[in-house]
């Protein structure tokens, strides 16, 4: 490495009137000088070439002195280490294990190191997701449960932004499932095969249709309940009159409706 920087001067003219002209030039100290240059190239553990990965240089004391990143060939350099001093190199990608060397007494101008990194081995993933409503908007402390072989495997509850998080998931099929009054059931198949990603659900639940009863007792004109009536109910629709369920009356002349959507109804009987 030169130790100055390569200066340039101004432009000047030579021409007749001027046919000699003098140039100075001083040229500026370059501070990486008394440097080394520290260079390498970076592969995985197959031996292929690795970019983007980040390679970091710290003093004796842990902090970053500097960081640079490998090419598409998996090549680095960097230069701003001094001389007679002490270093450690780590260098980090997504995916693969930290690299970090032992101190390095910086003695030389030029050091060479080379770096493998080894693949991270994943035991476990995560399963991620956010609920909401049908108005998009999200649904907070609802329970959410996560079945393995038809039997329950973990359980949990989303946080005030509808949000929840199942850590530690091995490999299989998994089946998620929410049960809530409020809404409509929901359910999804989930295959963990891949325990490098991260599995991210997006649910939206469906209101729950409000349900109530309807129920009464069928007399005749000397209010007497009438067993065994038949009662028909009718649910009205733009003044037509739909037949939905139909009913006996017990001994004492009641019946009931069970689980009728909210709307506007008639019963008829007869016996």
């Amino acid at each position: 490495m030169e130790k100055y920087i390569l200066g340039q001067s101004e432009m000047k003219e030579l021409n007749k009137e001027n046919p000699e002209i003098r140039i100075d030039l001083y040229l500026e100290e370059n501070k990486y000088f008394e440097n080394a240059l520290i260079y390498g190239h970076i592969r995985n553990d197959r031996g292929s070439p690795l970019e983007g990965v980040k390679i970091k240089f710290l003093d004796e004391n842990g902090n970053i002195i500097g960081y640079v990143y490998s090419s598409n060939d998996g090549y680095y350099t960097y230069n701003g280490v001094k001389l007679n001093t002490k270093i450690r190199i780590e260098a980090e990608k997504n995916g693969y294990k930290l690299h970090r060397s032992c101190y390095i007494n910086v003695k030389s101008k030029r050091i060479i190191y080379n770096i493998i990194l080894e693949e991270e081995t994943y035991k476990f993933t995560l399963i991620t997701g956010h609920v909401f409503d049908e108005c998009k908007r999200p649904i907070a402390y609802i329970t959410v449960t996560l079945f393995k072989n038809e039997k329950l495997y973990r359980y949990t509850c989303t946080n005030k932004y509808g949000q929840f998080v199942f850590s530690s998931i091995v490999k299989g099929k998994y089946k998620l499932v929410i049960n809530d009054s409020k809404y409509c059931s929901y359910e999804t198949i989930l295959d963990i095969e891949d325990l490098k990603r991260i599995y991210k659900v997006n649910i939206s639940l469906e209101d729950r249709v409000s349900k109530t009863k309807i129920n009464g007792t069928i007399y005749d004109e000397n209010n007497t309940s009438i067993e065994d009536a038949l009662v028909i109910l009718y649910k009205i629709e733009e003044d037509k009159y739909i037949p939905i369920d139909f009913r006996f009356t017990d001994e004492f002349g009641k019946y009931e409706f069970e689980n009728i959507p909210y709307g506007d109804y008639i019963v008829k009987a007869v016996y």
